[in-house]
């Protein structure tokens, strides 16, 4: 059974990751501030695609009354994101000042789209702190509730 995460969020890291290696060529501080973004965020993209997001793909259907196929499973991510939460935002926070350092070098390097860029991906890491993870653990409690109740 391959767990999937919902394609938009899907396409989304795809979006941010070309974005990165376009960055991450770029000449100057910029090209090594996004460099170092890109070291963090390779590793912890892997790990939110592992556990992190894929709960999120039950979300639709269980808001239409539908259970998924394989609760246990979905159950088990959510349990990891929780048991792991504290590390994910503390490489959050290790990539936000990643992305400030890029920002600031991005805009002394006049390269307006780099700070963009670095302000875009700062958002997407706010969005997953205040909606996505939250979301995956409320699946995964809202599974265990369903179970128990038999």
């Amino acid at each position: 059974m391959e767990m999937k995460i919902p394609p938009s969020l899907k396409h989304e890291h795809g979006e941010l990751r070309a974005s990165l290696d376009i960055a991450a060529r770029a000449v100057g501080k910029s090209g090594e501030a996004a460099r170092e973004v890109a070291r963090l965020m390779g590793p912890h993209f892997t790990r939110e695609e592992d556990f992190a997001l894929p709960p999120l793909d039950a979300l639709a259907g269980l808001a239409g009354g539908r259970l998924p196929e394989y609760p246990a499973a979905i159950i088990a991510k959510a349990d990891r994101l929780k048991m792991e939460l504290g590390d994910m935002l503390k490489e959050h926070k290790a990539i936000a000042s990643a992305l400030e350092a890029l920002y600031d070098a991005a805009t002394a390097d006049e390269r307006p789209e780099l700070a963009r860029f670095a302000r875009k991906l700062l958002l997407h890491a706010q969005m997953e702190e205040q909606i996505y993870y939250p979301a995956s653990l409320l699946v995964g409690e809202y599974l265990k509730l369903r179970e128990a109740k038999g």
